[in-house]
């Protein structure tokens, strides 16, 4: 089959998710779930507890989750912060609050309480839910302007001070299943922070048709699965779309509290893994492979090198697919099962149902095929706004297009290709330096592992280029020497995108979506020289 016979025959799926029909939200999935399927595994801890639960056992649970919160005061709009890692209370909380009609916060719970005080101001949450194991933060809950018994703690209870105990107040909370109205599809459903590589964390105010829609896309990129292994964080969009995914085609959650590098083949065979995704940092390891006997019938990935793909495709014997999408926009482009053409040619696929895609130039013209300009997005289903951030809502909108700040080209045929983002480039002495670019080129390196590209302030250049390099285990600085980069670079790049500056480190700061955070290696320290091999001085600072 020819790219162009498959985007044929993906388009014509495309318009059949299109004219479906979407679940108004998650709490609705689950409660046609339970009633259609309630005795088959809604639910299974794979670490922590190990608890399991049938779509009639968490549905129930959910609805005892109602009774709870309700009589505490939370209501249809009332916004919740969720501060938990992957276990059955996050979900149980989530859906609940979604059937009530209120909005969840997803909280990171390794914030400081300096940021956990801000997401609060900036969410108006009125109520904290939080782990046992993270009570040091509200020891002074007073600071937080919330009564001590809208602190609602999940765990055993055991030296409790502060806030209520989730556990013993559910274990004695009746429950009866009355008729709820649905909130309306594209009501407030959730806030989930955005990255904030530009500046703080801006607070996304999402739709339930937001979850839903993600769910139903993400379930027709692949064949049907009867399982769905979540290790994303769900207090993020990761964590988010594939429970989403889950409910929709009634799978088994396969909840982990955190993902595993050491481990995770074993967790994909143990546990009869259906559907997953693969890290990069997994897909590069030397001794990755799957048991012939894996039950994988997909896997997705996010900015696999094209390099690694067929590879890591023969290695776990299932399809691998790109996509590609942010907290603002949801599933935005996918590469689907079928497109069997482009594996290996680095495409991150085509628009996503109900998403339209454009690229454009810096005034906003459409550029031609093959040109590089800045991806916009529009469709249903996308962020309402930044809570509270008018300015900012305004600014990331142009005419009804969302403004991704990712740098895209699109092929003759019509695939999307991601390029860089659009504000990580290098400036160096009047030249824009992609830092993507070096990234790839430097990982081809035998024995880099990973590779991280920033700019250091120069009085004379105005920017220099400083590689982070992480090796793969078993190899040296004195191997992967700062001048054998040097001279790996110069044979494939021009001379103003050489390297200055090279620091070797033994891990990377990783963003909830194990992504290498590059504003927390800028803040490491105040001079970024500092550690490095200096190439033009050709001496350690």
């Amino acid at each position: 089959m020819t790219p162009r016979e498959e985007i044929e025959l993906i388009e014509n799926g495309r318009r059949v998710i299109e004219a479906g029909t979407l679940a108004a939200s998650l709490s609705e999935l689950l409660r046609l779930n339970a009633d259609r399927y309630p005795q088959q595994t809604a639910l299974r801890e794979i670490d922590g507890q190990g608890r399991v639960l049938t779509y009639r056992g968490l549905n129930g649970l959910v609805w005892r989750v109602v009774a709870l919160l309700s009589s505490l005061g939370v209501k249809r709009g009332t916004h919740v912060a969720i501060a938990l890692s992957n276990c059955v209370e996050i979900i149980a909380i989530w859906i609940a609050l979604s059937r009530i009609g209120a909005v969840a916060v997803g909280v990171n719970p390794s914030l400081t309480e300096k940021e956990l005080e801000y997401i609060l101001d900036t969410s108006d949450s009125e109520f904290l839910v939080l782990d046992e194991g993270r009570r040091d933060w509200v020891s002074d809950w007073k600071r937080f302007l919330l009564p001590s018994e809208r602190i609602i703690v999940v765990g055993t209870g055991a030296g409790q001070e502060v806030g209520r105990s989730f556990n013993a107040d559910l274990a004695g909370q009746g429950y009866r299943e009355t008729p709820v109205a649905s909130p309306d599809i594209d009501a407030p459903a959730s806030i989930l922070y955005t990255s904030g590589s530009s500046g703080r964390p801006k607070p996304a105010l999402l739709p339930h048709r937001w979850h839903t829609m993600m769910g139903h896309v993400r379930s027709l990129q692949g064949p049907r699965v009867t399982n769905v292994l979540i290790e994303n964080p769900i207090y993020y969009m990761g964590g988010q779309w594939r429970l989403a995914m889950a409910l929709t085609q009634a799978a088994t959650v396969l909840v982990a509290s955190k993902p595993t590098l050491n481990h995770f083949a074993e967790r994909v065979a143990g546990y009869e893994v259906e559907f997953s995704s693969l890290s990069n940092l997994i897909a590069k390891r030397p001794d990755f492979s799957l048991d012939v006997q894996s039950r994988l019938k997909w896997m997705a990935c996010c900015a696999l090198p094209k390099e690694l793909h067929a590879e890591a495709e023969r290695k776990i014997r299932a399809p691998i697919r790109e996509i590609y999408g942010s907290t603002e926009m949801g599933s935005t482009i996918v590469m689907p099962t079928q497109a069997t053409t482009m594996v290996g040619s680095g495409s991150v696929g085509l628009p996503a149902a109900f998403r339209s895609c454009r690229i454009v130039d810096a005034l906003g013209n459409e550029v031609s095929r093959g040109s590089v300009g800045e991806l916009q997005v529009r469709g249903s289903g996308m962020l309402t706004g930044y809570y509270k951030l008018p300015e900012a809502s305004a600014d990331a909108f142009d005419m009804g297009w969302f403004k991704t700040g990712d740098l895209f080209r699109q092929d003759s045929d019509g695939y999307y290709f991601w390029v860089a983002r659009a504000k990580d480039v290098i400036r160096r002495s009047n030249e824009n330096i992609s830092a993507t670019e070096l990234e790839e080129e430097v990982g081809k390196l035998a024995g880099i592992l990973e590779v991280a590209a920033l700019p250091v302030p120069d009085d004379y250049r105005g920017e220099e280029v400083k590689l982070y390099i992480r090796l793969q285990p078993g190899f040296s600085n004195s191997e992967v020497s700062p001048k054998a980069i040097l001279e790996h670079c110069r044979s494939r790049l021009a001379t103003y995108k050489l390297p200055r500056y090279i620091e070797y480190v033994d891990e990377f700061p990783l963003t909830v979506s194990l992504k290498i955070s590059k504003p927390d290696l800028k803040k490491a320290k105040p001079d970024l020289r500092v550690g490095s091999f200096d190439l033009a001085e050709n001496l350690w600072r």
